[in-house]
């Protein structure tokens, strides 16, 4: 299956996402694809200074391996969540603290939505009638 020549080439560093996050707004920290590596590079902070960590795809899947790759998600985890705190932050700082939007409830309407966790798959269904 050939590239198509119409599809601008990919920078041998690809981010993970998308542009998701608007034209303007900085994306949270992604790991970068890297010849059969993952690259996480996390920020200066309090106590710390910047890092890169380096996770190699392993030859083989055993219970070491899935220990070693959960560690590495973790870091990733904590680098996202410090992200989105400061993004957090800067919307309180500018005024912006509405949390709920008005919404009207519909006299019939029928719903769901699945989210991909550990176990397996996990859906929420719902369905309003006669409200």
């Amino acid at each position: 299956m050939g590239a198509d020549p119409a599809e601008p080439a990919l920078d041998q560093h690809q981010h993970f996402g998308g542009p998701v996050f608007g034209e303007h707004a900085d994306p949270p920290p992604c790991p970068l694809l890297y010849e059969g590596c993952i690259l996480y590079d996390y920020p200066k902070i309090a106590l710390k200074p910047e890092v890169e960590f380096e996770w190699k795809i392993p030859k083989w899947s055993n219970a070491i391996e899935r220990d070693r790759a959960r560690t590495y998600f973790q870091a990733y985890a904590a680098a996202v969540g410090l992200y989105c705190c400061e993004k957090a932050m800067a919307e309180l700082h500018a005024g912006r603290t509405d949390t709920f939007t008005p919404f009207t409830v519909p006299d019939e309407t029928i719903g769901c939505g699945f989210h991909e966790t550990v176990r397996g798959v996990l859906s929420h269904h719902l369905v309003i009638r006669n409200k």
